[in-house]
């Protein structure tokens, strides 16, 4: 959260009892405070990363699609995938190449097709939505009845992908790909790929 001079404020807690709040700039500078407001220190929060480590840097899109706009509460499919680009300065080309093209066949799956229509996990994500969404306007379409009462036969729908650095020390990396589907009804389906 922040406070009303725009700094950010990250609360504090040791088990459920608070113990203090960092006030912070955008640059992760500030001071620290304990819960009483008694003691005060300044404060620099910084990565360090081991030598022989790489930095990534976060990405994410995210897309939604109602079935009906004209319906309050409608059911809808949701897309989103979070990935990880490895920083320029730490990297060759080579490996740089070598991340991206991991990412984008975890998110769509390894087909020499997909190294043409995707080439990068932007235009991946671009794939996934319009698959997904196109496969749940026909589910959902296919299951509607005409007396609108019962439209409830269209189902909320997700789709999620994620990378994570396992492993990132002495020029060793180690990265994990989760997939989330949901389908609707009463399961949904989780997996981990290394």
């Amino acid at each position: 959260m922040t406070d009303s001079s725009g700094m950010i404020v990250l609360l504090e807690y040791s088990g459920d009892n608070p113990t203090g709040k960092f006030y912070l700039d955008k640059s992760f500078r500030g001071f620290w405070s304990d819960s009483n407001d008694e003691k005060m220190t300044n404060v620099n929060l910084r990565e360090t990363y081991p030598s022989g480590s790489y930095r990534f840097e976060g990405n994410a899109l995210s897309a939604i699609l109602p079935w009906k706009v004209e319906m309050a509460d409608s059911p809808a499919a949701s897309v989103d995938a979070f990935w990880l680009d490895i920083n320029k300065d730490d990297a060759s080309e080579n490996i740089q190449s070598e991340i991206n093209r991991r990412m984008v066949r975890f998110a769509v799956g390894d087909s020499a097709y997909f190294d043409n229509c995707c080439a990068d996990m932007p235009k991946a994500f671009q794939y996934l939505r319009n698959k997904e969404f196109g496969a749940f306007m026909q589910m959902s379409d296919s299951n509607a009845v005409e007396d609108s009462t019962l439209q409830g036969y269209a189902y909320n729908t997700s789709l999620e992908v994620e990378s994570q650095v396992l492993y990132n020390d002495r020029h060793l990396l180690g990265l994990g790909y989760y997939t989330y589907y949901y389908s609707g009804g009463a399961m949904a389906c989780t997996i981990f790929d290394t």
